[in-house]
């Protein structure tokens, strides 16, 4: 059989495949409207907390195991959580559109995004990897947020032993939790 992707890691590697499905958030299927404004505030609130708190705590572990790149990484999703114009944006959505807390942050995050495609397409510059990683983060973020006003959690595989990993698509806080 053979598998083609794109590689995590350069190199070449052999061993037991392990395959590893995130569960999917249908975006689609959140209602649209608000049945209660400050119910849908709290949520917000409350589920950019948690998200805060987790991301902190992967954090933490990855700077104690001295992985301070990986840190960077998560940090800048962090960031992205008590970003002034994003919040300004989400409270706006939810208060002006009365639209659900979900909604709000699916639609900025994805605005977000589709602005660092714009950036990405008008000019080719050594920048690219930067704006897919940025990319990675927006989409990792929005992943871990909708979960959390799910209440749904993300279950890793146990990797007890060297394996190949063959995965849909790995957000960067995927790579470091199962490492």
């Amino acid at each position: 059989m053979k598998l083609q992707g794109i590689t995590g890691v350069k190199g070449f590697a052999q061993g037991p495949a392990m395959i590893w499905r995130r569960p999917e958030i249908e975006v689609s299927s959140f209602a649209q409207k608000a049945q209660n404004i400050d119910r849908e505030m709290e949520q917000l609130e409350h589920s950019l907390a948690q998200a805060r708190e987790e991301l902190e705590k992967i954090i933490y572990d990855l700077e104690k195991e001295g992985r301070t790149e990986e840190s960077r990484i998560i940090r800048f999703q962090q960031m992205l959580l008590i970003d002034v114009e994003i919040i300004g944006d989400l409270k706006n959505l939810i208060k002006n559109e009365g639209v659900t807390a979900q909604t709000a942050f699916v639609r900025v995050m994805e605005k977000e995004i589709s602005n660092l495609l714009l950036d990405e397409s008008d000019s080719k510059r050594e920048g690219e990897d930067y704006l897919a990683s940025r990319i990675l983060d927006y989409k990792d973020l929005m992943n871990r947020v909708l979960r959390i006003f799910r209440e749904q959690k993300t279950v890793y595989p146990f990797l007890d032993k060297e394996c190949v990993m063959i995965a849909d698509d790995l957000n960067p806080s995927d790579i470091v939790q199962l490492e």
